[in-house]
């Protein structure tokens, strides 16, 4: 098997997803997901190859520096990473407790980039998760292609893991989320 640009080419660009921010992963993910889904074994563990490659002077870097001392670089050390995520951190209550919190803000995400009030969210966070949840299903049950839910599968499981609430993270992607909701509505 010989390796070309053409074929290189979209696994060097989800390999440098990462270094825009760690959500990148949802990306690579769902690349490898989507290849192996079609049965492209080779090209999924080339994928992960290649973005391995990728990855790795950040993860050496992030393990090499523990712990900075200065507070401008403490969020890209490898303590950070390892104490702001519930499978290396934080104990089973208070991963219950993440997991759950981002959950709810993850459905009522929307709701915050509509910018509608809180008082609101009483009303509509149940049905705009119900909502959510529901489009994704019928977007995976669906004749057409799958990439975008299982993305999103990716990208939510990365958020609802990760010590802080989702929002800003779920405005880059609100398209797809959008996605959803037409999802859900349609016949």
């Amino acid at each position: 098997y010989t390796l070309s640009l053409h074929d290189a080419l979209p696994d060097l660009v989800i390999g440098l997803t990462l270094l825009t921010r760690t959500t990148g992963v949802a990306v690579l993910a769902a690349g490898i997901l989507m290849l192996a889904h079609k049965r492209s074994f080779r090209k999924a563990i080339l994928l992960g190859m290649v973005a391995a490659m990728l990855y790795a002077p950040w993860v050496w870097w992030a393990s090499a520096h523990p712990d900075s001392g200065r507070r401008m670089y403490a969020y890209y050390t490898s303590a950070n990473y390892h104490a702001w995520n519930v499978v290396f951190g934080f104990a089973p209550a208070e991963k219950l407790a993440v997991v759950s919190g981002n959950l709810i803000h993850l459905a009522g995400a929307p709701l915050i980039l509509f910018g509608l009030p809180y008082v609101f969210w009483v009303l509509l966070l149940v049905p705009c998760g119900i909502v959510m949840g529901y489009g994704l299903v019928r977007a995976l049950a669906g004749r057409s292609s799958i990439t975008i839910p299982v993305f999103l599968i990716c990208y939510f499981g990365l958020l609802v893991l990760w010590a802080w609430p989702p929002e800003r993270f779920v405005a880059s992607v609100f398209p797809l989320v959008l996605f959803l909701y037409w999802a859900a509505g349609e016949k």
